[in-house]
C-alpha cells in the first residue's frame, strides 16, 4: 500500500504560487486544478442524470423495459463521457468528482427502483445491490476527499489493492454489468447472490480504508491558517 505524502498549507500554498500551471507532477493530485464549478463535465453529469430520471420515469409510467433500459444507456454513456471529457480538457475538479458520485448513485437508485416497478420479483436483488452500491460503495468513493486528490480514479496513490478491486475499469465493469445481466435476464436469486458478493468487497474496501485514515498523522488545519500572512 502506498500513500501520499501530506504538505503543511502554507507550504503547499507557496508551492501552488512557485509552480502555478505546472503541478506537481503527480498524475491526479489537486495542487493546480481548476476550481471552477460550472464546467462542461459538470454540466454533462447533471444533464446526463436528469435525462435517466426522466426516461425512468416515462418507463414506469408506460410500463416499457425499453424506455428504461434507454435510461440504463443515458446513465452508463453519460458517466463514460463525462469522465472523458473532464481529463481531455484537464477539467477535473474535487467538486465535479463528488458530483459524479453522487448522480451516479441517484442514476442507479432510480433505474433500479424503476426495475422493481416493472418487475416486483426483483425487490430482494435490488435492495442488496441499493445497500452495496448507494450506501458503502457512496462512503468508499468519497474517501478520495481526504487526500488532495481528484477524484476515485486515483485511489491507486492511496491504496492500489482497493483501487483495483472496485475502480479499475474492469472492476467498475464487473461490478454493475454482471448484477445487471443477471437480474435481466430473469435470475432474481443469482443477482441477489452478485450483490451480496458485492456488498461484502464494498464493505471490506471501506474497512480497510478507513483504517488507513485512523493512521494518518493529525494536524490543525486552523493554526496552519492563522500562520498565513
Amino acid at each position: 500500500m502506498t500513500s501520499i505524502t501530506f504538505t503543511p498549507v502554507s507550504a503547499h500554498r507557496a508551492g501552488r504560487a512557485l509552480d502555478a500551471g505546472r503541478g506537481c507532477g503527480t498524475p491526479g493530485c489537486s495542487c493546480c486544478a481548476t476550481t471552477s464549478l460550472a464546467t462542461a463535465p459538470n454540466v454533462l453529469t447533471i444533464v446526463r442524470t436528469l435525462a435517466c430520471a426522466a426516461l425512468t420515469v416515462e418507463a414506469v409510467a408506460g410500463a416499457s423495459w425499453r424506455v428504461l433500459l434507454a435510461a440504463v444507456a443515458a446513465y452508463w454513456v453519460g458517466d463514460v463521457c463525462d469522465g472523458i471529457l473532464a481529463r481531455s480538457t484537464a477539467r477535473e475538479t474535487r467538486f465535479g468528482a463528488a458530483l459524479d458520485v453522487v448522480c451516479d448513485r441517484a442514476c442507479c437508485a432510480l433505474v433500479l427502483l424503476g426495475a422493481v416497478a416493472l418487475e416486483p420479483s426483483f425487490a430482494l436483488p435490488v435492495a442488496v445491490y441499493l445497500l452495496a452500491f448507494v450506501v458503502v460503495d457512496t462512503l468508499l468513493s468519497l474517501t478520495f476527499l481526504a487526500w488532495p486528490l481528484l477524484g476515485v480514479n486515483y485511489l491507486r496513490h492511496v491504496d492500489e489493492r482497493v483501487w483495483r478491486l472496485n475502480f479499475s475499469p474492469p472492476a467498475k465493469l464487473l461490478n454493475s454489468a454482471v448484477f445487471l445481466l443477471l437480474l435481466l435476464t430473469g435470475q432474481p436469486y443469482a443477482a441477489a447472490a452478485a450483490a451480496t458478493c458485492a456488498l461484502v468487497l464494498k464493505s471490506v474496501s471501506l474497512l480497510r480504508m478507513l483504517r488507513t485514515l485512523l493512521a494518518r498523522p493529525s494536524g490543525c488545519f486552523a493554526t496552519s491558517e492563522v500562520a498565513q500572512p
